[in-house]
């Protein structure tokens, strides 16, 4: 266990939020305990997208001071079949059976190496924290602990400018069922709506057919070639792109 403090004298410096950044970017921190009567931390913890899950009338050396147990907030979506979760380090096996398979990564390149898996789930906590989105978990309803895939948003450039994209990977046995359409729906009207996003992309290898039609299914457009990295190295891709004001779909609020 770990705790804590800023001297009260360097209050509203931003030191406190730089220490949660360390404390979920570089340890992947997702709970943490406050006393309850530390009011100020309560709401700290709270604008750090923390929220209460637990409570104990004892602190963890048994002395009576009421602990608020607080938990990073897990982002939870459904669909008709399937969950969308945040992600944490107790998936890495299962996203481990297919994130190092090349054919279910195949619009990136290659499979990830054991680091790589895990320095990429680090980096969506700490995104979760940042932003309030990321790649989430996609579960099927029967087994809310078992990823077989993952989809979300994640800030990349474009043309030398920042942008929002959205993204998949599907351990390829799941393939073929429609499981990526049902999500990016999903994704796409909780951007639009909760996170304030006005612009989705979506690039996409020109030999991809089946992305090229999941794109024209959610009323995306052809936005013209950009450079994209694929096996390590820039290759053309087709930026297709939907704003919200374009949207057809109906989104869920």
């Amino acid at each position: 266990n770990e705790m804590l403090f800023v001297d009260p004298n360097c209050l509203r410096q931003g030191i406190g939020r730089n220490m949660v950044d360390i404390a979920i970017g570089e340890h992947q921190v997702q709970y943490v305990e406050v006393n309850k009567q530390n009011k100020a931390a309560h709401r700290f913890y709270k604008k750090m997208r923390f929220i209460d899950s637990e409570y104990h009338n004892e602190d963890a050396y048994g002395n009576p001071y009421p602990i608020i147990g607080m938990r990073q907030e897990p982002f939870l979506a459904i669909t008709d079949r399937l969950y969308i979760r945040n992600l944490s380090t107790a998936d890495y096996p299962k996203l481990r059976d297919f994130m190092k398979d090349n054919e279910s990564m195949y619009a990136i390149g290659k499979g990830f190496t054991d680091k790589q898996i895990e320095e990429w789930i680090n980096n969506q906590i700490f995104s979760y924290y940042k932003y309030g989105y990321g790649c989430w978990a996609v579960t099927l309803h029967e087994d809310i602990n078992s990823p077989i895939g993952v989809a979300g948003l994640f800030k990349t450039i474009i043309k030398g400018r920042g942008k929002v994209a959205i993204g998949c990977i599907f351990d390829h046995e799941q393939w073929h069922q429609g499981y990526a359409a049902e999500v990016f729906s999903r994704i796409i009207g909780l951007a639009f709506t909760m996170f304030k996003i006005k612009e989705i992309n979506f690039p996409v290898r020109h030999d991809d057919r089946q992305s090229v039609r999941l794109a024209l299914k959610l009323g995306m457009t052809d936005a013209g070639t950009i450079n994209w990295n694929y096996k390590g190295k820039e290759s053309p891709f087709t930026r297709y792109r939907l704003k919200k004001e374009d949207a057809i779909l109906d989104y869920p609020e």
